[in-house]
């Protein structure tokens, strides 16, 4: 490559934030080296159909804030740079802002942007290294710096995949909150529900699991993909905490312009055929897609909505509406409406202050990054997903999250095998076996 003539017109465009890019096409690379995670921080993302993969290594630049909108240097570095086309910039936020922070969730902050020193990329089955460095020093620092990047990623695609067949293997240590507390603490919720403070609440549990034999991070992801074959595939890999899943729900995709997210509200277990959408479930999913479609009525146009369909992942069984729209002015900022949208009522509930009280006093753990907007900002297309079906590893801990939505109908014995089921891939990736819980008839308060 003719090195000048690549930098040369990078830093011109951008010279308050300047990145030189460097992109070169991988002719043998088919697969993503996931193993290099075993020893190496990075992330990844995988689009539901995984036409898109990506894999990020080290830091060329990275944006915190106190939420996504906060980020929009990030976004201003895409639409701007001359290379713009080769940038991928992972995001991810947590679910709700907290003056408190779980110990486990130390190493991830309240909302982050990050572009990869170096980038695996393999898009509709075509693969190519990406490298990034800030453009601080000379053209031959610069160059050197580039050649170094390079050349680490040869190496590390170069190494022998060791651990990739090793089985994940763990135990289950208990819930949080147990099933004596969750019955109590139903039985608060509703009432509330019963007596009109809210209309819906999206409550959870964390599930913890002791690690019995050493998990790679490759293994891990290659039996929750196994699993589960559609869907967006994600993770973080910050010091020695590892968050991943993979998520059935579209928080926002946008390309040229054209907006697009799921309503997701209503859940059954997979009965073949044919399901029973009773009131309940559908009044659920109702109360997501009127959420949904009052958040993006500022920023969006031609707002239209799918008639409701079932879709299904691996045992679990969802009502989904589309929900599609054109940006209604120029530069509509895509993170600033993912921050709009986010939480929707499909993961907090409505109204939304009511429903960000009640998971705060029924849930004694953080959320984190659970439930929070995860994805990738890419020049032509951009996708924010939910961050579900999901793990935080930690050394030689396991937490699984999940939650359900929670109206005056609900039934707590069912809410409560709903969330064994949303943690039964994680269960069945860990080899671990969830007990059997049959409920006391209780009407204790919780604080």
């Amino acid at each position: 490559m003719n090195f000048d003539q690549l930098v040369e017109p990078q830093l011109k465009a951008n010279p308050r934030l300047g990145l030189v890019v460097y992109r070169e096409t991988l002719s043998d690379v088919t697969e993503l080296p996931l193993w290099i995670l075993n020893s190496q921080s990075g992330v990844v993302w995988m689009n539901v159909d995984r036409s898109v993969q990506l894999l990020g290594l080290g830091e060329a630049c990275r944006f915190l804030g106190e939420s996504l909108q906060d980020l929009n240097e990030a976004e201003a570095l895409v639409s701007d740079h001359p290379a713009r086309d080769d940038i991928n910039i992972f995001f991810g936020a947590r679910f709700r802002r907290s003056s408190t922070k779980g110990e486990e969730w130390r190493e991830f902050p309240e909302a982050e942007a990050l572009i990869p020193a170096i980038t695996i990329e393999i898009v509709n089955n075509q693969a190519a290294l990406i490298v990034s460095v800030p453009a601080e020093g000379s053209t031959e620092e610069l160059k050197d710096k580039v050649l170094q990047l390079r050349s680490r990623a040869f190496g590390y695609l170069k190494e022998d995949a060791k651990t990739k067949k090793a089985v994940p293997g763990a135990r289950f240590f208990g819930h949080l909150p147990s099933s004596n507390d969750y019955n109590q603490r139903m039985d608060t919720l509703l009432q509330a529900l019963r007596s009109h403070q809210l209309e819906k609440a999206v409550v959870g549990r964390r599930t913890d699991f002791i690690v019995e034999k050493a998990i790679s991070i490759d293994s891990l992801l290659s039996e929750m993909m196994s699993y589960q074959t559609a869907g967006y595939v994600y993770c973080w890999k910050q010091q020695e905490s590892v968050f991943c899943g993979i998520s059935p729900e579209t928080l926002l995709r946008m390309e040229g312009g054209k907006f697009e997210c799921d309503a997701l509200g209503g859940t059954l277990w997979d009965q073949g055929e044919s399901y029973g959408w009773d009131d309940k479930l559908l009044f659920e999913h109702e109360s997501v897609r009127k959420d949904i479609v009052q958040r993006l009525s500022e920023d969006l146009t031609e707002i239209s909505v799918s008639a409701p369909e079932t879709v299904k992942l691996n045992g679990i069984a969802h009502l989904r509406s589309r929900i599609k729209g054109c940006a209604s002015r120029k530069n509509v900022s895509f993170l600033g409406v993912v921050d709009k949208l986010h939480p929707t009522a499909a993961v907090c509930g409505y109204p939304e202050s009511s429903a960000h009280q009640m998971i705060e006093d029924f849930e004694p753990f953080d959320r984190g990054w659970y439930a929070g907007p995860i994805g990738v900002l890419r020049a032509e297309s951009c996708e924010a997903a939910v961050a579900l079906r999901c793990i935080l590893m930690r050394r030689d801990s396991i937490h699984a999250y999940a939650a359900g939505g929670i109206i005056e109908a609900s039934d707590k014995e069912v809410e409560w095998e709903e969330l064994n089921q949303k943690v039964g891939m994680v269960a069945s990736v860990l080899q671990a076996k969830l007990p059997q819980i049959v409920f006391e008839d209780t009407r204790s308060e919780f604080g």
